[in-house]
């Protein structure tokens, strides 16, 4: 499977920062996502664009790099699609803490096992941006998994990514 880190928003519930270098945990966020993958794909691909490549094209040297136009989510993924004909591609926002390994495996697993083009992750009914595709039309199926990440969007769930890492900390000092 082939990873593709989709890192080429605009931020713009955010003011136009770019999410990927915000620091979770002592790691960019991009960093996070980055390793949850390692273990189950064979090439990473960085979808970046003219909002985010001058923050983020040092990453190029880890990851192969593909430049979007930034108009969005859906239509960058689109191009993306087009552009990289091997499946399945393992699709995935570059603004995720906490993401789970376990969980992507899980996603992936219950996704050779279902009918349609395009696997979605969703938690609590709500689509996460993680998706598998497997095919080259456009059937769809969600698959709920839990939601152990936080999908920083805003400030707020920054600070909760943020929060948490600090409750950890505590934690393992605590345990010492």
């Amino acid at each position: 499977m082939i990873a593709v880190i989709m890192a080429g928003g605009r931020a713009s519930r955010m003011g136009g920062v770019v999410k990927p270098i915000l620091d979770v945990c002592g790691a960019p966020l991009i960093l996070h996502v980055a390793r949850a993958v390692d273990g189950m794909v064979r090439l990473k691909v960085l979808a970046l664009s003219s909002y985010t490549i001058e923050h983020l094209k040092h990453y190029c040297s880890m990851m192969e790099c593909i430049q979007t136009p930034g108009a969005g989510y859906p239509e960058d993924l689109s191009l993306i699609l087009k552009t990289i004909s091997y499946r399945p591609l393992l699709v995935l926002p570059a603004d995720l803490a906490y993401l789970d390994e376990e969980i992507l495996k899980d996603l992936a697993s219950k996704a050779g096992e279902v009918r349609g083009d395009i696997v979605t992750m969703t938690c609590r009914g709500e689509p996460q941006g993680i998706s598998i595709v497997k095919g080259y039309g456009d059937t769809w199926v969600s698959i709920e998994e839990p939601c152990n990440h936080i999908n920083v969007n805003s400030w707020k769930s920054l600070e909760e990514a943020r929060r948490r890492c600090e409750n950890m900390e505590v934690h393992h000092r605590q345990g010492q």
